[in-house]
């Protein structure tokens, strides 16, 4: 499976997937004009990998912003990761800096909205 890099801008996420390194990280400004073309190569991504994920799939997340578009993708995606990703043992890592509270919030909903993926608020 080829991996997915996308360097990131001002305005767009970094994006590093890659199954055999098992690398699977989105960081940076998330606010672009048209989030599903941002996001769009990582859900066909994903529905890849999961026909045959590694044993142990860690996906962090690491925004210093993230607009509303925006986090209706990552919710979509985390979304299908647990439908798809039962018993498959999907850990997400949400990262966010101890002084910014909108990051934590963002976290903290995404963690009760998607119960069944092991999900860790990690302040940094």
């Amino acid at each position: 499976m080829q991996p997915l890099y996308q360097k990131g801008g001002d305005d767009t996420p970094k994006i590093s997937l890659d199954k055999d390194k098992g690398d699977f990280s989105i960081t940076g400004k998330c606010f672009p004009d048209d989030p599903f073309m941002v996001f769009q190569p990582v859900f066909d991504w994903f529905e890849e990998y999961m026909t045959s994920p590694n044993n142990q799939t860690t996906i962090e997340l690491n925004f210093t912003y993230i607009n509303t578009a925006s986090s209706k993708q990552i919710t979509d995606l985390l979304s299908i990761l647990q439908e798809q990703g039962k018993n498959k043992n999907i850990k997400i890592k949400w990262f966010y800096d101890k002084m910014d509270d909108d990051m934590e919030f963002e976290g903290e909903m995404l963690k009760s909205t998607l119960p069944n993926l092991e999900f860790s608020l990690i302040e940094l």
